[in-house]
């Protein structure tokens, strides 16, 4: 997990134009950038967003990894490509630190009460 900090934020691009290969990068609140580091799960070729496959579950996985750290990128990696990554068309596109925590704080909440419902409420 890195250091990052609530203004912080993922700025994700195409490296060829629509339906290429994706860059990330960290841009940090005081215009420093890295480069999102790729954990190879399902993907030897990369990133990727706009659609349901392994480069966007690589993307997924590396973002939730860099942010929220491993347990939690194992976790729920591939809901976050579902909901977040597969979704987005634009040749280029960002998520704040905070959205992305947010977001796994609604995950989490939502585990806690269906947990927490009483057996058989669902059917």
């Amino acid at each position: 997990m890195l250091d990052v900090q609530i203004n912080d934020y993922i700025r994700v691009s195409r490296t060829q134009g629509r339906g290429g290969p994706a860059i990330a990068k960290i841009i940090r609140a005081k215009h420093v950038t890295q480069y999102l580091r790729h954990i190879k799960r399902h993907s030897p070729t990369g990133f990727n967003y706009g659609y349901m496959g392994s480069g966007p579950a690589d993307l997924a996985l590396s973002i939730l990894t860099a942010i929220m750290g491993k347990d939690i990128a194992e976790q729920y990696y591939q809901r976050f490509k579902f909901e977040l990554v597969a979704t987005q068309k634009e040749d280029w596109w960002i998520l704040h630190v905070h959205e992305i925590r947010q977001w796994v704080k609604v995950q989490q909440q939502f585990e806690e009460f269906v947990a927490d419902s009483p057996k058989g409420a669902n059917e």
